[in-house]
This record gives C-alpha cells, sequence and structure tokens, in this order.
C-alpha cells in the first residue's frame, strides 16, 4: 500500500515526531520507499531493508542490540514507532541512507495534500524467504555438483584425519 503524505505524518505523529524532526521523518520514508509498506530493497545488507521506512535487516537480526520483528518493519505505525526510538526521538536520523546522502531534502516541504514522489531508492516487494531463496550461497548450495564435491571433500579429509590417527 503507497501511503500519502497526510497519512505518513499521522503515523509519524502518533510515534512522537515533531517539527523538524517530523518533518525530516516524512521525508525520509518517501525517499526511502516512496511511501510504499511492503517496499523491500533486497540490495541492503543483512537481508534487506523493509517496508515505509527501509529498516534494515540488521535491525530485525539484532546486529546492532536493537531488535525488531520483521512484521513490524512492515506495519506503518510499528515502523514509525521504532523510528522515533532509532532517532533519540527524532533527533538523530544517521540509520537512513537517503538522509546521510541528502536525497531526503527534495522531499522536505511537501504539503500535506500531496501524495508520495517517486522513490530514489530501488525496492522491491516480496518476502524474505525470497531473499534467502536468491541469495548467492543458497545458489552454491543448491547446486548439485557443487554439493557433491563439498561433501566429498570434506569425506576425505575425515578420511586423511582417521588414517593420520
Amino acid at each position: 500500500m503507497i501511503l500519502t503524505v497526510d497519512q505518513l505524518t499521522s503515523y509519524a505523529k502518533t510515534a512522537g515526531f515533531s517539527g523538524t524532526g517530523l518533518n525530516t521523518i516524512v521525508a525520509i520514508a518517501q525517499a526511502e520507499s516512496n511511501g510504499n509498506t511492503t517496499a523491500w530493497n533486497r540490495s541492503d545488507p543483512f537481508g534487506g531493508s523493509f517496508g515505509v521506512l527501509q529498516i534494515n535487516g540488521a535491525h530485525i537480526l539484532g546486529v546492532d542490540g536493537n531488535e525488531i520483528a520483521l512484521s513490524c518493519a512492515y506495519d506503518p505505525q510499528c515502523s514509525f514507532n521504532y523510528a522515533f526510538q532509532l532517532s533519540k526521538n527524532g533527533t538523530d536520523f544517521h540509520d537512513w541512507g537517503t538522509f546521510t546522502n541528502g536525497n531526503y531534502a527534495q522531499f522536505l516541504g511537501n504539503s500535506s495534500a500531496q501524495t508520495v514522489q517517486q522513490s530514489t531508492t530501488p525496492t522491491t516487494t516480496g518476502s524474505p524467504f525470497d531473499a534467502i531463496m536468491n541469495s548467492p550461497l543458497w545458489q552454491w548450495i543448491n547446486d548439485p555438483l557443487r554439493l557433491f564435491k563439498l561433501v566429498g571433500g570434506l569425506a576425505l579429509i575425515v578420511i586423511a584425519i582417521v588414517l593420520l590417527i
């Protein structure tokens, strides 16, 4: 679902954003996902970035100590609530690439009656399961000849170790 600027603003206000922080997070949502609640940028690390605010998989995996559920990243209110916490109550937006590279700025000043403009970050829809199935590791493991060579090589190593003992 694509959210309007009004809807993005409403979710952000409910989460606690106000003033400059409110304008910034709404612009980030537009730049990150085009307001798309089902956006998934597969090219980001840790399985990609998810939802309207493109919450990175590192947060879902708890790599940085800030763990959320994947379903939260796809739920706009939960995503904005998490973003409020992550942004230190709307004061630090360095976790979003469109903030650090400045792309969010083109969306500042959008009137609340406007709909979201085109995203600057490539996003796709799909499930995290698709990311696993399309990952290079899965592609490598799913090749029967490579898997046979791996298992055969490991068996030879085990045999060599047993013979040396």
